[in-house]
């Protein structure tokens, strides 16, 4: 995946790489009190939602982080706190109204909204079940997944899981094995307990509600490494390395693995396309097909449009028409 997204990332890594930075401005920031990180942690929490809704649990740490400001004498490092997380997020609620009449598409939990672009509560519905169901069964038929218990889904979709990635989830299950005898003979700060407790809350979430490893690698990694980093700073303690030489030495170590993995993934096939910018998206065959009032671009197989052909969609839609005279008016749904 790393190889293969230089230059030309999706929405998956770059939440992935937000929540590993985020763990790692709060463990600074436990570690020796730091002015700036719990105002970073915020904003990174925020646009990380905004990148990808699955990040949502982290969303807790940053509330942890505005209750200690609430506590503290004054309001002005909280007010600006609040307000840097609502520019941030304001604009991306704003877009989701725009284009589907709900603030947070495909949840319609804040259903205040009557425009006349609003996508019925039938689709929006849909659409959500089909994005759970595919994080478990991606082929299979979303009403037959999401009706299966949680001990008939879980062993079926272990099974297709590689080595690596059921011991990473494992890892992250048990880490609590680790992290609540650290909190108990005080070895692990209370602070870091409690960013331990939120990964594990958003791997949790994760692995109930759409089990794709691409969304869940920031949490796992993180949650694993919450766990253990106490026991692993106590080694250290009693070893007696030197710090610089132990950091030299994972340095190298995380080089090579890393460039194991840039090797594995690399895809020489589409280098060129993304040396020095972004690779350009997919072209897939469109044809033109109708609305209830004109005409739109649809995919011609695999109801598939990419990006190319814009706007386009999967099949005819006669129950949308155009709010106007253009494309540039937007669409509405027909009663």
């Amino acid at each position: 995946m790393i190889g293969a997204e230089i230059s030309s990332p999706g929405t998956d890594l770059p939440v992935n790489l937000l929540l590993w930075l985020i763990a790692v401005l709060w463990a600074e920031h436990v570690e020796q009190a730091q002015p700036f990180h719990p105002l970073l942690i915020v904003i990174l929490a925020a646009f990380a939602v905004t990148v990808k809704l699955s990040a949502v649990p982290i969303l807790l740490l940053a509330l942890f982080i505005l209750i200690g400001q609430a506590l503290q004498p004054g309001r002005r490092v909280l007010w600006g706190s609040v307000i840097c997380a609502a520019l941030v997020i304001l604009p991306f609620l704003a877009r989701n109204l725009v284009l589907s009449g709900y603030l947070l598409y495909p949840l319609p939990l804040i259903d205040i909204f009557s425009f006349d672009w609003k996508v019925p509560l039938r689709r929006v519905l849909d659409d959500r079940a089909a994005i759970l169901a595919w994080g478990r069964f991606p082929r299979m038929d979303a009403v037959q997944v999401l009706a299966m218990p949680f001990g008939e889904w879980f062993p079926r979709w272990l099974a297709d899981q590689t080595p690596n990635r059921s011991l990473m989830l494992f890892a992250a299950l048990s880490s609590p094995v680790a992290a609540i005898p650290a909190l108990w003979a005080k070895r692990l700060e209370r602070r870091i307990w409690l960013a331990w407790l939120v990964f594990l809350a958003g791997t949790i979430f994760w692995l109930l509600s759409a089990p794709d490893f691409r969304f869940g690698y920031g949490f796992l990694v993180g949650t694993i490494l919450l766990g253990i980093a106490p026991w692993l700073a106590a080694l250290l303690d009693h070893l007696a390395f030197q710090p610089a030489r132990v950091a030299g030495l994972f340095l190298v170590v995380l080089l090579v693995y890393l460039g194991f993995v840039l090797a594995i993934s690399f895809e020489t096939r589409t280098f060129a396309d993304r040396l020095l910018l972004p690779a350009d998206y997919d072209h897939v065959s469109t044809q033109t097909c109708d609305l209830a009032n004109g005409t739109i671009s649809c995919a011609k197989a695999y109801n598939a449009c990419s990006y190319a052909a814009f706007p386009c969609v999967p099949s005819p839609r006669p129950n949308v028409a155009l709010r106007g005279g253009s494309l540039g008016d937007g669409f509405r749904t027909l009663p």
